[in-house]
Protein backbone atom coordinates (compact mmCIF):
# COMPACT_ATOMS: atom_id res chain seq x y z
CA UNK A 1 0.00 0.00 0.00
CA UNK A 2 1.36 3.64 -1.08
CA UNK A 3 1.96 4.94 2.30
CA UNK A 4 2.07 8.27 0.71
CA UNK A 5 -2.09 8.04 -0.35
CA UNK A 6 -2.84 6.18 3.21
CA UNK A 7 -0.69 7.90 5.81
CA UNK A 8 -3.08 8.71 9.22
CA UNK A 9 -2.20 11.99 10.66
CA UNK A 10 -3.50 12.54 14.31
CA UNK A 11 -4.87 15.71 13.07
CA UNK A 12 -6.91 13.88 10.45
CA UNK A 13 -8.02 10.61 12.98
CA UNK A 14 -9.10 13.45 15.75
CA UNK A 15 -11.19 15.28 13.02
CA UNK A 16 -13.83 12.46 12.86
CA UNK A 17 -12.88 10.73 16.22
CA UNK A 18 -15.58 10.77 18.90
CA UNK A 19 -15.71 10.12 22.26
CA UNK A 20 -17.56 6.83 23.91
CA UNK A 21 -19.77 9.67 25.78
CA UNK A 22 -20.38 11.14 22.08
CA UNK A 23 -21.01 7.96 20.78
CA UNK A 24 -23.64 7.12 23.86
CA UNK A 25 -27.05 7.44 22.68
CA UNK A 26 -25.79 4.93 19.61
CA UNK A 27 -25.06 1.39 19.71
CA UNK A 28 -22.08 -0.62 17.84
CA UNK A 29 -23.41 -2.41 14.63
CA UNK A 30 -20.51 -4.85 15.20
CA UNK A 31 -21.49 -5.86 18.88
CA UNK A 32 -24.63 -7.28 17.54
CA UNK A 33 -23.88 -11.10 18.58
CA UNK A 34 -25.98 -13.10 16.28
CA UNK A 35 -26.21 -16.90 16.23
CA UNK A 36 -26.54 -18.15 12.86
CA UNK A 37 -28.18 -21.11 14.04
CA UNK A 38 -30.85 -19.31 15.20
CA UNK A 39 -32.50 -18.44 12.18
CA UNK A 40 -33.27 -21.46 10.23
CA UNK A 41 -36.23 -20.01 8.49
CA UNK A 42 -33.22 -17.33 6.78
CA UNK A 43 -31.02 -20.26 6.11
CA UNK A 44 -33.59 -22.56 4.34
CA UNK A 45 -34.53 -19.42 1.90
CA UNK A 46 -31.46 -18.36 1.39
CA UNK A 47 -29.84 -17.97 -2.37
CA UNK A 48 -26.60 -17.03 -3.22
CA UNK A 49 -27.45 -16.06 -6.66
CA UNK A 50 -30.82 -14.06 -5.24
CA UNK A 51 -29.06 -12.63 -2.44
CA UNK A 52 -26.10 -10.82 -5.01
CA UNK A 53 -28.93 -9.47 -7.44
CA UNK A 54 -31.04 -7.75 -4.15
CA UNK A 55 -28.04 -6.57 -2.35
CA UNK A 56 -26.57 -4.72 -5.75
CA UNK A 57 -30.13 -3.42 -6.57
CA UNK A 58 -30.33 -2.08 -3.61
CA UNK A 59 -26.90 -0.54 -3.59
CA UNK A 60 -27.94 1.18 -7.23
CA UNK A 61 -30.35 2.98 -4.67
CA UNK A 62 -27.86 4.82 -2.55
CA UNK A 63 -28.34 8.57 -3.51
CA UNK A 64 -25.39 11.06 -2.88
CA UNK A 65 -25.92 14.83 -1.31
CA UNK A 66 -23.22 17.32 -0.20
CA UNK A 67 -24.35 19.46 2.79
CA UNK A 68 -23.12 20.79 6.02
CA UNK A 69 -21.81 18.45 8.61
CA UNK A 70 -24.42 18.83 11.02
CA UNK A 71 -27.11 18.13 8.42
CA UNK A 72 -25.86 14.37 7.78
CA UNK A 73 -27.87 11.74 9.45
CA UNK A 74 -25.08 10.62 11.70
CA UNK A 75 -24.36 14.12 13.53
CA UNK A 76 -28.29 15.48 13.10
CA UNK A 77 -29.53 12.05 15.30
CA UNK A 78 -26.26 12.40 17.71
CA UNK A 79 -26.60 16.25 18.68
CA UNK A 80 -29.84 16.58 18.36
CA UNK A 81 -30.84 14.05 20.94
CA UNK A 82 -32.49 13.87 24.10
CA UNK A 83 -29.99 12.93 26.36
CA UNK A 84 -27.26 14.83 24.38
CA UNK A 85 -25.68 18.09 25.51
CA UNK A 86 -22.98 18.48 23.18
CA UNK A 87 -21.53 21.08 21.05
CA UNK A 88 -20.74 19.81 17.85
CA UNK A 89 -17.64 21.40 16.33
CA UNK A 90 -16.80 22.56 12.85
CA UNK A 91 -20.69 22.21 12.40
CA UNK A 92 -20.56 24.05 9.26
CA UNK A 93 -17.77 21.78 7.27
CA UNK A 94 -18.85 20.38 4.03
CA UNK A 95 -19.97 16.94 4.02
CA UNK A 96 -20.75 14.49 1.96
CA UNK A 97 -23.32 11.75 2.57
CA UNK A 98 -24.36 8.75 1.31
CA UNK A 99 -27.70 7.12 1.76
CA UNK A 100 -29.98 4.79 1.49
CA UNK A 101 -33.58 4.91 2.05
CA UNK A 102 -34.93 1.73 3.06
CA UNK A 103 -38.48 1.47 4.98
CA UNK A 104 -39.88 0.23 2.19
CA UNK A 105 -38.51 -3.07 1.71
CA UNK A 106 -39.29 -4.68 5.59
CA UNK A 107 -35.44 -5.36 5.61
CA UNK A 108 -34.99 -7.26 8.84
CA UNK A 109 -31.81 -6.21 10.42
CA UNK A 110 -30.60 -9.66 12.27
CA UNK A 111 -31.55 -11.09 8.91
CA UNK A 112 -29.45 -9.53 7.18
CA UNK A 113 -26.70 -10.01 9.43
CA UNK A 114 -27.03 -13.58 9.02
CA UNK A 115 -27.13 -13.62 5.03
CA UNK A 116 -23.92 -11.38 5.09
CA UNK A 117 -22.72 -14.38 6.70
CA UNK A 118 -24.10 -16.89 4.49
CA UNK A 119 -22.51 -14.70 1.33
CA UNK A 120 -19.46 -14.97 3.13
CA UNK A 121 -19.48 -18.43 4.21
CA UNK A 122 -20.15 -19.07 0.07
CA UNK A 123 -17.37 -16.62 -1.11
CA UNK A 124 -14.88 -18.48 0.94
CA UNK A 125 -12.29 -15.61 1.01
CA UNK A 126 -8.88 -16.85 1.93
CA UNK A 127 -8.64 -15.54 5.88
CA UNK A 128 -5.38 -13.39 5.52
CA UNK A 129 -7.54 -11.38 2.44
CA UNK A 130 -10.22 -11.31 4.99
CA UNK A 131 -8.30 -9.92 7.53
CA UNK A 132 -6.28 -7.17 4.74
CA UNK A 133 -9.60 -5.76 3.88
CA UNK A 134 -10.68 -5.11 7.63
CA UNK A 135 -7.41 -3.74 8.14
CA UNK A 136 -8.08 -1.27 5.21
CA UNK A 137 -11.79 -0.63 6.52
CA UNK A 138 -10.57 0.24 10.22
CA UNK A 139 -8.39 2.99 8.21
CA UNK A 140 -11.26 4.05 6.22
CA UNK A 141 -13.34 4.14 9.27
CA UNK A 142 -11.14 7.04 10.18
CA UNK A 143 -12.44 9.24 7.41
CA UNK A 144 -16.17 8.57 7.39
CA UNK A 145 -18.91 7.61 9.94
CA UNK A 146 -21.90 5.30 9.19
CA UNK A 147 -25.41 4.99 10.83
CA UNK A 148 -28.00 2.44 10.42
CA UNK A 149 -31.75 3.60 11.55
CA UNK A 150 -33.86 0.96 12.85
CA UNK A 151 -37.48 0.78 13.21
CA UNK A 152 -38.85 -2.39 15.40
CA UNK A 153 -35.79 -4.25 13.87
CA UNK A 154 -36.34 -3.35 10.47
CA UNK A 155 -33.72 -1.15 8.86
CA UNK A 156 -35.15 2.55 7.81
CA UNK A 157 -31.83 3.71 6.27
CA UNK A 158 -28.36 3.62 6.14
CA UNK A 159 -25.95 6.75 6.05
CA UNK A 160 -22.48 6.81 5.50
CA UNK A 161 -21.08 10.71 5.64
CA UNK A 162 -17.03 12.08 5.21
CA UNK A 163 -15.41 15.27 5.40
CA UNK A 164 -15.25 16.76 1.60
CA UNK A 165 -11.83 16.97 2.43
CA UNK A 166 -11.53 13.31 3.48
CA UNK A 167 -12.92 12.47 -0.20
CA UNK A 168 -9.92 11.79 -1.79
CA UNK A 169 -8.33 9.71 1.16
CA UNK A 170 -11.93 7.65 1.56
CA UNK A 171 -12.05 7.05 -2.06
CA UNK A 172 -8.53 5.99 -2.70
CA UNK A 173 -8.92 2.98 0.73
CA UNK A 174 -11.79 2.11 -1.27
CA UNK A 175 -10.81 1.51 -4.70
CA UNK A 176 -7.38 0.04 -2.94
CA UNK A 177 -9.81 -2.57 -1.54
CA UNK A 178 -11.32 -3.00 -4.65
CA UNK A 179 -8.17 -3.75 -6.07
CA UNK A 180 -7.77 -6.27 -3.47
CA UNK A 181 -11.01 -7.85 -3.95
CA UNK A 182 -10.04 -8.28 -7.70
CA UNK A 183 -6.45 -9.25 -8.05
CA UNK A 184 -6.23 -11.46 -4.89
CA UNK A 185 -9.86 -12.76 -4.87
CA UNK A 186 -11.99 -12.53 -8.03
CA UNK A 187 -9.45 -13.10 -10.95
CA UNK A 188 -8.51 -16.88 -9.51
CA UNK A 189 -12.31 -17.29 -9.56
CA UNK A 190 -14.84 -18.57 -12.41
CA UNK A 191 -17.27 -15.96 -11.30
CA UNK A 192 -18.90 -13.82 -14.83
CA UNK A 193 -18.60 -10.20 -14.93
CA UNK A 194 -22.01 -9.27 -13.69
CA UNK A 195 -21.28 -11.66 -10.84
CA UNK A 196 -17.20 -10.25 -10.16
CA UNK A 197 -18.89 -6.35 -10.13
CA UNK A 198 -21.74 -7.49 -7.89
CA UNK A 199 -19.21 -9.46 -5.23
CA UNK A 200 -16.82 -6.35 -5.07
CA UNK A 201 -19.82 -3.72 -4.55
CA UNK A 202 -21.67 -5.94 -1.55
CA UNK A 203 -18.22 -6.81 0.05
CA UNK A 204 -17.32 -3.07 -0.15
CA UNK A 205 -20.83 -1.63 1.36
CA UNK A 206 -20.37 -5.08 3.63
CA UNK A 207 -16.99 -4.33 5.38
CA UNK A 208 -18.88 -0.61 6.38
CA UNK A 209 -20.68 -2.31 8.67
CA UNK A 210 -17.88 -3.13 10.63
CA UNK A 211 -17.62 0.46 12.35
CA UNK A 212 -21.08 1.27 11.46
CA UNK A 213 -23.28 2.47 14.24
CA UNK A 214 -27.08 1.85 15.05
CA UNK A 215 -30.07 3.72 16.78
Amino acid sequence: MNNDNYSQTEDSIHATSLSDEQCSNYQYFADKDINITDYPDVINNYSFEQSLEDYSEKIKLYSCVKQKKLQCEFYSNMFTSEKSNIVIEDKDDEYEELSLIAESFNIDVNSTIISHKLILQDLNIPEEILNELLCLQYERANFCKTLIKLKNDKIVSIHTCYDLKNKDIYNSITDYMSTIIVEKYLKYKTFNLKQQQRIKDILLHNFLFYNAYFC
